[in-house]
């Protein structure tokens, strides 16, 4: 996770960059897009710190099961396709 972090920070400053530079009005969507593409591939490479996001503090010692963690993978890919689509979107329309 910790190269994750590494590697996408940078990337993504420097899609906003380059998309205030082209489009100013399609940096937020650009945003968005890109947030939604990181958050699945964070589901996707480790589903078990995805899917404890913001429900740890309310269990003890909970341990989520293989069908939530397959469940967690399964929607980190859809929201990688929903960002392309996204992205795909927003560029055609000029």
């Amino acid at each position: 996770m910790e190269q994750l972090v590494k590697i996408f920070i940078p990337v993504g400053a420097l899609a906003l960059i380059i998309g205030a530079l082209v489009a100013p009005e399609k940096t937020f969507m650009a945003f968005i897009a890109f947030l939604f593409i990181l958050y699945g591939i964070w589901g996707v490479v480790d589903p078990e710190s995805a899917f404890m996001f913001g429900k740890r503090w309310y269990f003890r010692r909970a341990e989520p099961t293989e069908f939530a963690l397959l469940l967690t993978q399964i929607s980190g890919i859809m929201v990688i396709i929903a960002g392309i689509v996204l992205l795909i979107v927003m560029l055609l329309k000029l």
